[in-house]
């Protein structure tokens, strides 16, 4: 058997990485939120609501209107689940978790003619005006 050259670095990188998958494994129990960044342009006739969403597949998020409120929740999956656990991660700064955001909207928008789409990670909400000349059941 030959003599081996010990370095002391290697074995700290190798407590280090235990470490902190210690500490990951630790905190998955608990579930983190955040918030996706939105924009909100209006016109005359309409109001385009736009939110930061990469990373969010459609199928892990509702868009919903209750009683003067819509709300976007949803979840966005962490890229440390797809790789394995021999991995080594230098830094994570994406953020992931539970999201939820709600907003009031007007009297004025027709509910029915609401209408979403995703595309390159943003989602975009246009919700139609109801014009109140042309609509005896518009309410303020």
């Amino acid at each position: 058997m030959g003599i081996m050259k010990w370095n002391p670095l290697k074995d700290l990188f190798y407590m280090e990485k235990h470490i902190d998958n210690l500490i990951a494994k630790s905190f998955k129990e608990e579930t983190y939120s955040w918030s996706p960044a939105v924009d909100i342009i209006e016109n005359d006739n309409i109001i385009i609501l736009a939110a930061e969403l990469a990373g969010v597949n459609e199928d892990e998020m509702e868009v919903s209107i209750s009683e003067g409120i819509l709300s976007i929740s949803g979840v966005k999956k962490s890229l440390e689940e797809e790789y394995s656990s021999d991995d080594y991660f230098y830094k994570i700064e994406s953020i992931s978790g539970k999201f939820c955001r709600s907003f009031a909207i007007p009297a004025n928008i027709d509910t029915s003619a609401v209408k979403a789409s995703l595309k390159d990670g943003v989602l975009k909400i246009i919700l139609h005006k109801i014009n109140k000349q042309n609509n005896k059941n518009y309410k303020k």
